[in-house]
């Protein structure tokens, strides 16, 4: 990370893959779990796996993957240059599950490394004084609201 008049900069050197879920989800609510992935330079095969909250129903894989119910992952590949995929993703559907997170592996030429990006689905109380009426009134009417945690 670089730092230039108070900005902070990532530098892309291009080295893993980043997941990313929405902002918040109610219990029995669909939603697309996107990963971006971002090879080094060169990389000749890739693959990756995301293990999604147990229980969860997994549906709509892209790019031919598929879903391994004896672990509970999403598996891709093998990709071999020039055709590595730039995205992957699937939909899964909320269960109750208190704290439920994700966790998957990328891998670039057999070196394999954490997806990152966003990890956990946690429950939160309000944010702040504005929306705590309306988040009451949600609350009341759906129950628990499950919202993102990054890693």
């Amino acid at each position: 990370m670089i730092a230039l008049f108070g900005i902070l900069f990532t530098a892309a050197l291009g080295s893993g893959a980043t997941r990313e879920l929405p902002d918040s989800v109610l219990p029995g609510q669909s939603f697309i779990v996107a990963i971006t992935l971002d090879p080094p330079p060169g990389t000749s095969v890739a693959a990756a796996e995301d293990a999604p909250p147990v229980g969860w129903a997994v549906s709509n894989i892209s790019n031919s993957g598929t879903f391994d119910a004896q672990t509970g992952k999403v598996k891709w590949g093998l990709f071999f240059a020039p055709s590595i995929p730039t995205a992957l993703s699937y939909q899964v559907t909320a269960s109750g599950q208190a704290s439920p997170c994700f966790s998957g592996t990328i891998s670039y030429d057999g070196v394999g490394s954490a997806i990152t990006g966003d990890a956990c689905l946690v429950s939160a109380p309000a944010v702040s004084a504005w929306c705590a009426l309306e988040l009451s009134l949600l609350l009341a009417i759906a129950g628990t609201i499950l919202l993102r945690s990054r890693i």
